[in-house]
């Protein structure tokens, strides 16, 4: 039988006398130790009685507390037992009565514990201290009073410190219920009243009249305690999205600390115009209110953009981060604003100084990930387009010329220029780009324009893009350099025409011709005769009539122009050439340019009426491959044309003519060409009027025409094809 003593063990059956030894007491039999009894001392070990309101009340507390191990654990068990739970809360929230009426009396026993425990044992989560003493309040009240807590336990300053938001246990909550506690600490800061007036303000909204008074021009010593609070309630959001961005968390998706704050003040400023203020508030009072908040709405932009930690964003973070840091440089530079500037030069240097000043506060890998971005935005718009050159242009990439950082800008579109196939290349160097001074101009032009001349000396550079780098150098590189492009362009794209007909080539070949008839008349006439001898498309009605006004924004064949207008431009660009000509110099020059065109037109003729070179004829007779034109029905059109121009070109129509009659292996091909023969030797001395002329390239550009109909198979109306005829003829 064991003794029935036993269970006491060694404990002292007999309370002490002492008060000190009595607590003391206490404190073994409960197995106080470390820094959980150090506390314990140092704040109880003279008033625990009175505190705790007896000896049991005591021992039941530090019996929740003796369940755990860690010290932590154990003050807050001990804080959160029936017994001192009590007594924390009402003497904490009589505290934190007094903090916010700004009246600082002595404190609690019990608090000063808690604020010691905080310290020692809760230093870098709070929250978690928090939770553990304090979560059985209402939802409501749990939360606003966590300001009154921290400034209780940690101090009125450390809500605005790095180590408060990045709480472990505060950034694990989910991201909504994070959000709402820490902005209700926003409102409580900022809707303070004025206790020592009695009264919250003159009626109205308790928070604009803070707001009013706070973007007063009064000092911070003469403002009202709503104001100063109002203000710390600002400074407590510039720490929150200073930090936050720090984190990393504004990076996400979704709805941000931001699109709160912008939702937010969109309220207030609604609120503001709908003079919900104090009645006593005056236009002047509420106009200053609401410029003060647009500029702290900016600067919390500015801040959540230059405090971002882009070291361990994702590339889709990244890009997002750039995206509005490209955007808010417009309402940066703007809010800069000061509108003396009297010309677009000041305008520029005045943006370029704001781009500055916002670079000068971000890291390298900042300015470097905006760089890229403007990069990549620009080159998918320039590669996604179909336009030709100096449509495009590098917009979001041209404020960096004038800054301190064009040089890496440049290094950057140099190697995302590197990574683009041929054909991605031409297209970014096309591309207009804009400077924004004259300084970036001579700086940077020669090696953009560089780039681009050297485009078509690279290896993997396809001969099918060279009529596209010749069109978006048509203003970029000198024409001597240019022209021999042209004429090689104009062939390339007749035969990828014959293969494929897209948009683009009927526009290359408008702009290169145009071109080509001031450079080269007669090369580009003789592109032009080919271009309507192997075009697919029609050029005419089955009345031999234009299909469409060359006007029209959507003609198929835009480079098609009439001949008598081919003609007619060349008096024109040497009318240009000699203004002070009288009307008898015009008239003799205008015939000088028909009988030029009309001899060039007639030399074409010929030349698709002759055997390809190396082939001769036998027995005096050739086969239609030998002929360099191949189409009876050409040949035929040919001859026609040559019927009408009528000169002999020195003997050489007459001659090459006589052998067609002789030799071509087709019929009607002779017959008609006897009848050029004919007429060609009729006529040959024969002196033209101007009219004349006019008439002749009419009339051989009517068969030519007629002839592109019938070699397509397409119906040709005789009655109404003659009409067409006569009446171009009519009037020439």
């Amino acid at each position: 039988m064991c003794r029935i003593d036993a269970p006491f063990g060694d404990r002292t059956l007999d309370e002490k006398d002492e008060p000190a030894e009595r607590f003391t007491q206490a404190l073994d039999e409960h197995g106080a130790d470390g820094l959980f009894r150090d506390l314990l001392i140092k704040h109880f070990s003279e008033n625990w009685k009175g505190i705790f309101h007896g000896e049991e009340n005591f021992e039941e507390a530090l019996a929740c507390a003796q369940q755990h191990e860690a010290a932590s654990d154990k003050c807050t068990a001990f804080l959160s037992a029936e017994p001192s739970s009590k007594r924390f809360r009402s003497r904490l929230d009589m505290y934190v009565f007094q903090l916010a009426r700004g009246e600082f009396g002595q404190r609690d026993s019990i608090v000063d514990f808690a604020i010691d425990v905080a310290r020692e044992c809760f230093s870098k989560s709070p929250y978690r201290f928090y939770k553990a003493t304090i979560a059985s309040e209402p939802a409501h009240r749990f939360r606003m009073a966590y300001y009154w807590f921290i400034c209780t336990c940690y101090g009125e300053t450390y809500c605005f410190s790095k180590e408060f938001f990045d709480d472990e246990a505060l950034t694990s909550l989910d991201a909504s219920e994070r959000s709402e506690i820490l902005w209700e600490i926003f409102e409580l800061l900022t809707q303070q009243p004025e206790f020592n007036q009695g009264s919250s303000g003159n009626g109205g909204d308790l928070q604009l009249n803070n707001l009013i008074a706070a973007s007063s021009s009064l000092t911070s010593e003469n403002r009202l305690r709503g104001a100063r609070e109002f203000l710390r309630g600002i400074e407590f959001l510039k720490a929150w999205v200073k930090y936050e961005s720090e984190a990393g968390r504004l990076l996400g998706d979704g709805i941000t600390l931001l699109d709160k704050i912008d939702d937010y003040w969109w309220g207030l400023k609604r609120r503001l115009s709908a003079n919900d203020a104090a009645y006593d508030a005056t236009d002047e009072a509420i106009k200053a209110a609401g410029k003060w908040l647009h500029e702290i709405q900016q600067e919390l932009n500015t801040l959540s953009f230059t405090h971002a930690d882009l070291t361990a964003a994702s590339e889709e973070e990244t890009e997002r981060w750039a995206r509005g840091m490209d955007s808010h440089i417009f309402s940066y530079t703007r809010e800069k604003w000061d509108n003396t500037a009297e010309t677009a030069e000041e305008d520029q240097a005045r943006e370029n100084e704001c781009l500055v000043e916002l670079c000068s506060q971000l890291t390298p890998m900042q300015v470097e990930a905006w760089i890229q971005w403007t990069i990549n935005k620009d080159f998918q718009s320039m590669l996604s387009s179909d336009s030709l050159a100096g449509s495009a242009s590098l917009v979001h990439g041209e404020k960096w010329w004038d800054t301190p950082v064009s040089g890496l800008y440049r290094e950057k579109l140099e190697v995302a220029l590197g990574k683009l196939d041929a054909e991605g290349r031409l297209k970014v160097l096309s591309a207009r780009l804009p400077y924004s001074s004259d300084a970036s101009y001579q700086a940077y032009k020669g090696w953009w324009v560089g780039r681009l001349r050297d485009l078509i000396n690279d290896d993997d550079f396809p001969k099918q893009l060279i009529p596209r780098w010749t069109v978006a150098t048509k203003y970029q590189l000198d024409n001597k350099l240019r022209t021999p492009y042209i004429d090689q362009s104009l062939g390339i794209l007749r035969g990828e025409l014959s293969r494929e007909e897209k948009p683009e080539y009927y526009k290359q070949l408008a702009e290169l011709l145009q071109e080509l008839d001031r450079l080269q008349p007669t090369k580009a006439l003789r592109h032009r005769l080919m271009l309507l001898r192997s075009s697919s498309v029609p050029l005419t009605d089955e009345s031999i009539s234009r299909v469409r006004s060359l006007t029209s924004y959507d003609h198929p064949v835009e480079w098609e122009v009439p001949m008598k207008e081919l003609a007619r431009q060349r008096l024109v660009d040497k009318l240009h050439a000699m203004p002070t000509a009288d009307r008898q110099a015009t008239e003799r020059m205008e015939a000088e340019c028909l009988t030029a065109f009309s001899h060039e037109l007639a030399e074409f003729c010929l030349s698709r009426l002759r055997l390809r070179k190396g082939e001769k004829a036998k027995e005096n007779k050739y086969d239609a491959n030998q002929i360099t034109e191949r189409s009876s029905i050409w040949r035929q059109g040919y001859l026609k044309a040559l019927t009408e121009i009528g000169f002999d070109l020195n003997g050489s129509v007459h001659k090459t003519v006589n052998f067609t009659k002789q030799s071509d292996p087709d019929e009607d091909v002779r017959a008609i060409a006897s009848e050029c023969y004919r007429a060609v030797r009729r006529d040959t001395k024969k002196k033209r009027s101007v009219e004349d002329l006019k008439r002749g390239i009419i009339a051989a550009e009517w068969w030519l025409l007629l002839c592109q109909r019938r070699e397509l198979g397409l119906d040709v109306n005789y009655e109404e094809a003659l009409k067409t005829r006569r009446r171009l003829l009519r009037h020439p």
